[in-house]
This record gives structure tokens, C-alpha cells and sequence, in this order.
């Protein structure tokens, strides 16, 4: 099975913004075969239960690996896989529309943001690598290591 991470590679010779594009454009298929849930702008937002909404920036090496740890934990994990949900934050034309993906979310400045939703609501959020990943720590969704 390919990973994330493996969205971003690209063959000698050829311009590193065209991977960065087949990344993008791969990303669907990609998550299909996760255990992680496509999120679309549309979608309406859970109204039971805890669920996490992570945006990630397709053309970030780090990014794509952190969903390859999320997928790796969800993978080994002994009790119940929460629901994850990804999108790529090239479908926030501005920085209002991330609010179209996570209700609540305001002020993004940085990659990858999450939202973490219990009962319909927003009770927490984080944008920049360290500090979602800290936030699917401190929710046993990530590995701690």
C-alpha cells in the first residue's frame, strides 16, 4: 500500500511543483484507501460523538508524513478507531473558507490546523505540526512517541 508521504515524490527531471499538483489531485484516492474519511467543504458537521477534522497542505513533506503516523496508529490501535476526517487546505481559496471545513475555526496562519468536535460542537483546535500532533496526543489518536 502506498503512503501518503509517497504522494509527494517526483521523478528526476521533472519540476517539483507538478508533484506538488499530482499530489494534490491524488490525495482522494489516497485517503479511499485509509482508514481516514475525505472531508468536504459541504459536509455537515457530527452531531454525536467525538470526531477530528485535520486539514493538511498536500504539498508539505511533514504534513503528508504526519497523516502516515495518524494512519499507522489508527492502524494498530486496540480499541476503537475514532473518525478522522482530512482535506486538503488547497480548497481554502481564503482563509475564511477553512471555516467551511471546521465550524468555529478562526485565524488560521499556519499548517496543518484540526478541529476536534464532540455533540456538533468545536472544543478544541490547533494549527501548525507540533501542536496538532500534540492535540492527537493528548486524545489518544496519535502515538505517543
Amino acid at each position: 500500500m502506498s503512503t501518503f508521504s509517497s504522494l509527494l515524490k517526483y521523478r528526476k527531471g521533472k519540476n517539483p511543483g507538478d508533484a506538488q499538483k499530482k499530489a494534490s489531485s491524488d490525495f482522494p484516492k489516497r485517503v479511499s484507501q485509509s482508514k481516514l474519511t475525505l472531508r468536504k467543504a459541504s459536509d455537515a458537521v457530527p452531531r454525536s460523538g467525538k470526531h477530528f477534522i485535520i486539514g493538511i497542505a498536500t504539498y508539505s513533506a511533514d504534513e503528508l508524513n504526519l497523516l502516515d503516523q495518524l494512519e499507522n496508529s489508527l492502524r494498530n490501535s486496540a480499541s476503537r478507531t475514532p473518525n478522522v476526517e482530512v482535506f486538503d487546505v488547497l480548497e481554502c481559496d481564503k482563509m475564511s473558507d477553512f471555516e467551511k471545513f471546521i465550524p468555529g475555526l478562526h485565524g488560521v496562519v499556519r499548517t496543518p490546523v484540526i478541529g476536534v468536535i464532540f455533540d456538533g460542537k468545536l472544543i478544541d483546535h490547533a494549527t501548525g505540526l507540533s501542536e496538532v500532533m500534540s492535540v492527537l496526543r493528548r486524545f489518544d489518536v496519535l502515538d505517543q512517541s
